[in-house]
């Protein structure tokens, strides 16, 4: 008996330290979300260093929670909801207020809704969070642009205008990449319940 009580109390303080973990983690990643503000007055006010400063913290934040999470041994569905929301959120913004400031490209700000959205609904189909070989990336990748993009601002090179569109490409070949991808099985799971919905309709008059 006091083998088994000593189990169940290591069970659960384990169950507590993973569940802390997790707390941490989404923390983390709602600070994105809570910084984000700063950014944009950052560069409404053209301070780019100030800006480049505040995206590295968010994208530092966008490790750590990761490995905050994977070290409690379980990443929870909420969690790996709230990643991905907080980096659409914080990508969706700079990439609106580059719009209306700078004529930022809007068929890429539709290519992220679009990607976005295809991913909900393929997770919807799916009941649970779907991890996609090429989407896992789309996050990194802008993340990565909008750092290049800010970074050739500080550091001004007379080739700033190819990389501003080097970047717009590989941006936009990512996100749709994701988009087929999400649509491709999309279609496969919306044949599966229809072919799964006619074959129980039949059993059910059988």
């Amino acid at each position: 008996m006091m083998i088994l009580s000593k189990l169940n109390l290591i069970k659960k303080e384990n169950l507590l330290k993973n569940h802390s973990l997790q707390m941490i983690a989404n923390t983390i990643t709602l600070s994105r979300i809570f910084v984000l503000p700063f950014l944009i007055v950052s560069e409404i006010q053209g301070h780019s260093i100030k800006s480049l400063i505040i995206i590295f913290l968010m994208c530092l934040s966008d490790i750590m929670d990761g490995m905050v999470a994977r070290s409690s041994g379980e990443i929870g569905k909420y969690g790996k909801f709230l990643d991905v929301t907080a980096d659409f959120i914080v990508i969706l913004s700079v990439f609106l207020l580059w719009y209306f400031k700078s004529h930022f490209p809007i068929y890429i700000i539709a290519l992220l809704l679009f990607s976005f959205f295809s991913f909900i609904l393929l997770s919807l189909l799916k009941k649970k969070m779907v991890k996609n070989k090429i989407g896992q990336y789309t996050g990194t990748v802008c993340f990565a642009g909008i750092v290049i993009i800010v970074f050739s601002r500080i550091f001004y090179f007379g080739w700033i205008a190819e990389i501003k569109n080097i970047m717009y490409l590989i941006i936009s070949c990512i996100l749709i990449m994701s988009i087929i991808e999400n649509i491709f099985k999309i279609i496969i799971r919306s044949k599966n319940f229809i072919t799964d919905y006619y074959s129980q309709s039949i059993n059910r008059r059988s």
